[in-house]
């Protein structure tokens, strides 16, 4: 998940918005729909120090050894055979990190590059002048019949645990329903690509973007190596975003609580989702009532 700074238009910033979190839960929904899909995302500046719930603690993970999952190689084979920079960072793994380099080679062996990713990552580049209307045209994806019911739903499901996010992190239903519902429909639509073969791609054969998802990349193996899961298995967007809330792993890392208790994190959980997102939020400055938070300085 990007870091979102809520910068309205001025025309956002009407009597219909204002009192947002004082209306009936739908329209409040709808509401809180449309900020969010007026949002520009941010890449994570430093998060303030505000005084908020601190991240629940567990039994602290390992330090070195390696992920889950059965991988031996000797070489590094597949699709990033020859790689100067899949192997660097094998190197770095292994010498900062504590992994075994027979598992790493054995994971990335069997690791995919995908052209497609590349592809679709070059067309995003902003370097086309916007054309009139794309606004109007963005909302429109986001205030429709099928995130409005899909969220009214979710909501209704899930009641308790957004009560008790408000109650810990001092974050309103609407504005983790409105991050849920333009990021994934409310857990609709999370993403069906590894997020290994995102990562791996973007890091070893992308150069615009390679230091940042190389460091997501690593996020992922530590995040794995916590979470006792094979880092082969989660599945997300195109580009390496995860669960509910689409969050990459270093923000997993950063911000993601096991709000249900149960010993572990998982952001494909409604209620772990919920808890984090709060948390996310909470963490940058959040205060309860805004309709943005304070930015980066």
């Amino acid at each position: 998940m990007l870091t979102w700074h809520l910068r309205l238009p001025s025309f956002l910033i009407t009597s219909w918005t204002l009192p947002m979190l004082h209306r009936p839960p739908l329209l409040a929904l709808m509401a809180t729909l449309l900020l969010f899909s007026a949002c520009a995302p941010f890449e994570s500046p430093k998060p303030q120090a505000p005084e908020v719930a601190p991240k629940p603690t567990r039994p602290r993970p390992a330090l070195t050894g390696d992920a889950g999952g059965t991988y031996q190689a000797q070489r590094l084979s597949g699709d990033f055979r020859g790689y100067p920079a899949a192997e660097a960072f094998i190197d770095r793994m292994v010498e900062s990190q504590g992994f075994s380099r027979d598992y790493l080679y054995g994971l990335l062996s069997q690791a995919k590059r995908k052209s497609w990713t590349i592809e679709y990552m070059n067309r995003e580049k902003p370097t086309v002048k916007q054309k009139p209307g794309g606004w109007t045209r963005y909302r429109a994806k986001f205030l429709d019949d099928r995130h409005i019911s899909a969220g009214a739903q979710f909501w209704g499901r899930h009641a308790e645990a957004l009560r008790r996010a408000e109650e810990t992190y001092g974050v309103s239903p609407e504005v983790i329903l409105g991050i849920m519902g333009v990021e994934t429909i409310y857990g609709a639509n999370v993403g069906t690509h590894r997020v290994i073969d995102a990562l791996t791609t973007l890091a070893f054969d992308y150069p615009r973007r390679a230091a940042y998802f190389e460091s997501e990349l690593e996020s992922l193996l530590i995040m794995a190596r916590q979470e006792g899961l094979d880092p082969s298995k989660p599945v997300g967007s195109f580009a390496g975003a995860m669960g509910l809330g689409q969050f990459m792993p270093s923000s997993f890392l950063k911000y993601a609580v096991d709000f249900d208790g149960n010993g572990r994190v998982d952001l494909w959980d409604p209620e772990d989702a919920i808890g984090s997102i709060a948390h996310y939020f909470a963490s940058f400055g959040w205060k309860g009532g805004s309709l943005w938070s304070p930015g980066p300085a």
